[in-house]
């Protein structure tokens, strides 16, 4: 895709490594001052989050329906070592790990980051995506920390994103809605609505669960063309059939809809205007379908995950600020992944667990873009001239995979060893390009395979205290070039991580901590800059590096006394190239030392709630708060005709929430100001443009109300 340009939004990095505060609790749990036991299936089984050796964030769906989280995206960016980064062509997300990121949002290789969607994988070819989805009626999103490449496999390299969608309940009724209102500052009113219906068909036997979703969000920065020009309207539709035939047999059949468009993306100057002048409008689609089944035979659970994404977006970009061309920038993309993944699982009751499982996935990818105000086809039928320059590059991934993984338990389930591998390959190749002026190109491929080991020791001192030593590598495809560029193929670049980490409570689950200190060691690290191509144009490209570095991840949270809990909340890292990125002959472009684009190094939260009885009827009231924190980051870019860097430093971000909520029974009414302290820097500076400087949303205030009938 070429002549690309990306522009990312880092919309916080916050809070909880391993357990996030509740954002509003029943009457009943407000008396309770012990934390609820979590339970995750990021190892592919049940287990309670305290007993995983694996660095975890989790977000438990109640928490997720708080007003502060407007999307997945929100609710992402705030747990620590997460960043969150805006992707202005198509108004989707890049995500990194610890610093592990993707400076591209396309023709820059697969995200580092491995997405579910339940059970559906979210990873194109070479797009590094994620959708900012609907947060409402979510079970849990789960975060794992680090390379997770033996149970996950490819994109897995930093770390895996799973989010949770709740199945339907075969024996109850339930219904449930809510609306918000909100005004920010310097934009207009933003209106939300969301609505769950869970219906038994047959009792305990078969049901259907169903969700829907809008949101509309005013825009605040205003351009030539269009005051508040970066508004948003958001759709979403999910629906879920879940069926017990038999004590032994469980199918489930899930669709997940999301429609999304946009006027323009979030970036201005400190008055939030750009001197813009095209419309930049984003649209994206994306539908996502899954049939799972699942067979008990006395204990060993046999799975089958069948799965479906098709993917579309286009949009346009005024880029005359910079590069000086009168047009807009048009850009289309076109994505499908087809995947089937078989599972066994051993008994959990054993001294002996094991996981061995396979996959089978197929990607498609159209892309196209075009510089000018109609299509070139268009221009020359109607002008005799096709406008200048377009692009139309076609890509296919077919891979497979298998992996295995066993835990042996000793000294009375005192100490448990786990090893585990994985075999992938992926074969990637063009199967057309077309770039006008020069015409139809030459198709290229790449090949990948890699193999990918874990190996864990833990030690469960007690049932309130576990120590865990880790070894895992994670792994990520390479890509052809454009057949424009005369580099080589991208190599698959893999993460290996060593780690120790404990988890635990304390004074009978009053507190519960998390901590991690781990060495990451990156090699063949994916870079991305921009090459000439096709007279004066640029495309994107990629080129290999090395990187490392060391880091830790804490937090902790407590209840000093009942109804009142705190928490606090650190990743760090100090990731950097460990040699320069150069491009033939011998000319560096990038040196030494330097920070991944989109990495921050440091990132932290404060988080406190206080729960209190009313004294009226069966009414409680909290108020609740969060301060977060994102070191600088940096958005580089780099073009080979004149070596040219540009530094893209943005600026150190501090913003701050605040919630008052009634609560009842069946409902709760929730006041919010969002971005409290009005933080109104540049989350990156690319190109020292002021039209590219990445904003946040302004403080906004609003109301949020709930129903909940069952």
């Amino acid at each position: 895709m070429a002549f690309s340009r990306r522009v990312a939004l880092i919309a916080s990095t916050i809070l909880g490594a391993g357990f996030a505060a509740p954002t509003y609790v029943s009457a009943q749990q407000a008396q309770s001052s012990q934390v609820e036991e979590v339970v995750v299936t990021a190892q592919k089984r049940e287990e309670s989050l305290a007993k995983v050796p694996i660095s975890i964030g989790v977000l438990q769906g109640k928490d997720l329906e708080a007003p502060k989280y407007s999307d997945t995206s929100d609710a992402l960016a705030s747990m620590a070592g997460v960043a969150v980064n805006y992707a202005t062509f198509d108004g989707n997300s890049m995500i990194s790990i610890r610093g592990i990121s993707t400076d591209a949002s396309e023709l820059g290789g697969s995200s580092p980051v491995a997405y579910y969607l339940d059970s559906v994988p979210y990873g194109l070819i070479t797009a590094a995506i994620a959708p900012n989805q609907n947060v409402y009626d979510l079970q849990r999103i789960e975060v794992l920390k680090g390379p997770q490449g033996t149970l996950y496999g490819a994109d897995s390299l930093a770390g895996v994103v799973r989010v949770l969608t709740n199945d339907a309940d075969l024996s109850s009724f339930e219904l449930k809605g809510r609306v918000s209102g909100s005004e920010t500052d310097d934009g207009g009113g933003n209106y939300v609505g969301d609505a769950a219906i869970n219906v038994p068909i047959i009792q305990d036997k078969l049901a259907v669960r169903a969700v829907v979703g809008y949101d509309n969000e005013s825009g605040w920065i205003d351009t030539v063309a269009d005051s508040h020009a970066n508004f948003s309207r958001d759709e979403n539709y999910r629906f879920k059939i879940n069926a017990q035939p038999t004590d032994n047999l469980s199918i489930g059949l899930s669709a997940w809809l999301g429609r999304f468009q946009g006027g323009a993306p979030n970036t201005g100057n400190d008055n939030n205007h750009s001197t813009a002048a095209f419309p930049q409008y984003i649209r994206n689609n994306f539908d996502a379908y899954g049939v799972n089944v699942a067979y008990d035979l006395e204990g060993y659970e046999l799975s089958s995950h069948t799965t479906y994404l098709q993917y579309d977006s286009n949009g346009g970009e005024d880029l005359t600020s910079v590069v000086g061309f009168p047009f807009p920038l048009n850009t289309g993309f076109f994505g499908k992944v087809y995947a089937e993944e078989a599972l066994i699982n051993s008994p959990a009751d054993s001294d002996w667990r094991w996981s061995v499982g396979g996959i089978l996935r197929r990607a498609e990818e159209d892309q196209h873009q075009f510089l000018y105000g109609l299509s070139p086809f268009l221009n020359l039928l109607l002008t005799g001239n096709a406008g200048g320059y377009y692009e139309i590059q076609k890509d296919v991934s077919q891979s497979y995979a298998a992996y295995g993984e066993v835990t042996r338990l000793f000294l009375n389930d005192q100490i448990e060893v786990t090893g585990g591998i994985r075999y992938f390959h992926d074969s990637v190749n063009q199967v057309g390009q077309i770039v006008f002026p020069v015409g139809p190109l030459i198709p290229r491929g790449s090949l990948s395979d890699s193999i990918t080991p874990r190996a864990v020791v833990t030690w469960h001192a007690d049932p309130n205290m576990m120590f865990y030593l880790s070894y895992s590598q994670g792994f990520r495809s390479g890509f052809p070039q454009p057949s424009t560029i005369t580099l080589p193929a991208v190599k698959p670049d893999t993460l290996t991580t060593y780690e120790a980490g404990s988890k635990g409570t304390a004074f009978d689950n009053q507190i519960q901590y998390e901590f991690a200190v781990y060495h990451m060691l990156w090699q063949d690290m994916q870079e991305s800059i921009d090459v000439p191509c096709c007279g004066g144009i640029y495309t994107k490209a990629g080129i290999n590096g090395k990187a490392s570095g060391n880091g830790v991840d804490v937090s902790l949270n407590t209840e000093p006394l009942d109804g009142l809990k705190l928490g606090v909340a650190a990743s760090w890292n100090n990731v950097t190239l460990d040699v320069p990125i150069v491009v033939p002959p011998m000319t560096t472009i990038i040196p030494a030392g330097t920070r991944p684009n989109y990495s921050p190094e440091l990132t932290g939260s404060l988080t406190a709630s206080y729960d209190f009885p009313l004294g009226f009827g069966n009414l409680n009231g909290q108020i609740s708060g969060s301060a977060n924190y994102t070191s600088k980051q940096h958005d580089r870019q780099f073009a080979i005709t004149t070596l040219g860097v540009s530094p893209g430093i943005g600026d150190p971000m501090t913003t701050s929430h605040l919630a008052m909520s009634v609560i009842s029974d069946n409902w709760t009414a929730t006041f919010y100001i969002n971005n409290l302290n009005n933080w109104n820097g540049a989350v990156i500076r690319e190109f020292n443009d002021p039209d590219l400087y990445v904003r946040i949303r302004p403080r906004t205030i609003g109301l949020q109300l709930e129903y909940n009938f069952q």
